[in-house]
């Protein structure tokens, strides 16, 4: 798992410099489930707060309310 960390946490950073919110949210929920698995509940929540943060900004930027709704509706956003 620790490799699965350093993988995460350099995307994490990767992302950082060259944002991409479409990839960046998916890493980030990986980063959270990974910390909760690892018992790390401070850094899972960080990550989990921060992927909702990118979904909620993705959602905002959508102007078609139906398409937003099946965005926001989505299995992967809705485990976040």
């Amino acid at each position: 798992m620790d490799t699965a960390c350093t993988c995460l946490d350099e995307a994490i950073g990767i992302l950082t410099g060259n944002p991409c919110p479409t990839i960046g949210w998916k890493i980030l929920s990986s980063r959270a489930e990974l910390a909760a698995k690892l018992g790390d509940a401070t850094s899972a929540d960080e990550f989990r707060g921060r992927a909702r943060a990118t979904i909620q900004s993705l959602a905002d930027s959508v102007t078609d309310d139906a398409l937003k709704t099946r965005f926001l509706k989505s299995p992967g956003v809705r485990r976040v």
